[in-house]
């Protein structure tokens, strides 16, 4: 609309006109859209070049101690906005990256995008402890690894039946060799995963969660065998950790299928690796050779729709001395403790 009005005072009747028509709305709403305008033109202005992020840090009440509601921002003029931006130039460093996050959650909200922060994995143990600095590196938004991430490292043993030159990238492969996902032996099979496909969730006691997304609501997410993406992380020399945020990657074309390596995915890595386990998974993680590289991909193993949770088995030994948390296992351990609570209930000493 600012664009439309080209420097004039007041918009043209006529895109005001084709922006009523597009919300649908009669004519006798005309005025309630000319005074969001207003608004919006002066929401604007108290942002300056700091953007819409700030709009975000903006507390909407009229309670002290903040004292501050939309009818207040809307009265300010010129000399106040001026003095409120005078304040906070005071602040700028400070201002900007907490704008920055402001933005990325109007994003998430009005745009439906996925970002997750820093914040959210981040294990601090006391925020009062924490500098300026600390605390703004946690609003940063967790930087996603395109590709796995190598460099050699001192003592990494070459593989068992390695055929070629060695230290190099333990999921590189031959020119000649074909992509499991088009037979082709030069493609671009892996920038063709779907896109946007996902929404990070938390699933009570497992935590986040991905939660699939179609493209219509209730739709089909994922066709049974696709592919939905790559786990992505750095890449060690294997048996160097043990836990859930690493996994064995095998290569199935070398004799005795021998693990080359493991995806680290703890500090760096992407979405896939917030997948939770279930003991009856709708995917699974399996090494494919996808696009020259030999790639630990996320796999349908079944129609999955939208709004379904992603899960893959972990395996047994991921269970060690601990409890599974899935559906199956919280299902059976409520049914259990309710067995256990009626012949208690019905014992002799329960009735006493």
């Amino acid at each position: 609309m600012n664009e439309a009005r080209a420097g004039a005072t007041r918009t043209n009747k006529r895109y005001i006109d084709d922006v009523l028509n597009r919300l649908q709305w009669p004519q006798t709403k005309r005025k309630a859209l000319e005074m969001r305008l207003a608004n919006g033109r002066k929401w604007q202005k108290i942002c300056g070049e700091f953007g819409p992020g700030l709009l975000c840090l903006i507390p909407f009440t009229s309670e002290a101690p903040c004292c501050v509601s939309q009818d207040f921002c809307h009265r300010l003029i010129e000399e106040d906005i001026d003095a409120f931006h005078a304040l906070v130039e005071e602040k700028r460093r400070f201002i900007d990256r907490i704008c920055k996050f402001g933005t990325l959650m109007l994003d998430m909200l009005l745009k439906d995008q996925n970002i997750e922060f820093q914040c959210e994995s981040s294990q601090v143990s006391s925020l009062i402890r924490c500098t300026e600095d600390d605390l703004l590196s946690l609003l940063e938004p967790v930087q996603y690894l395109e590709t796995n991430f190598y460099e050699p490292v001192d003592g990494w043993l070459k593989p068992r039946n390695w055929q070629w030159d060695w230290p190099m990238d333990p999921t590189w492969t031959p020119p000649d060799y074909e992509c499991d996902l088009c037979q082709a032996t030069q493609c671009d099979c892996i920038s063709t995963l779907p896109k946007n496909c996902y929404r990070i969730l938390y699933y009570g006691a497992k935590g986040r969660g991905i939660q699939a997304r179609a493209p219509s609501r209730g739709g089909l997410a994922f066709q049974k065998d696709q592919y939905i993406g790559e786990l992505t992380g750095k890449l060690v020399p294997p048996d160097t950790y043990d836990n859930s945020m690493t996994i064995n990657l095998n290569r199935s074309d070398i004799d005795e299928e021998p693990v080359v390596c493991q995806v680290y995915c703890q500090d760096r890595g992407n979405w896939v690796r917030l997948v939770n386990h279930s003991c009856k998974p709708c995917a699974r993680l399996v090494t494919k050779i996808v696009s020259g590289k030999a790639r630990v991909m996320l796999q349908a193993t079944q129609d999955i729709y939208d709004g379904a949770e992603v899960t893959v088995n972990y395996g047994r030994g991921y269970f060690k001395n601990k409890d599974c948390l899935c559906e199956i296992c919280e299902a059976r351990a409520q049914s259990n403790q309710a067995a256990i609570d009626f012949n208690t209930l019905s014992s002799p000493e329960g009735q006493g």
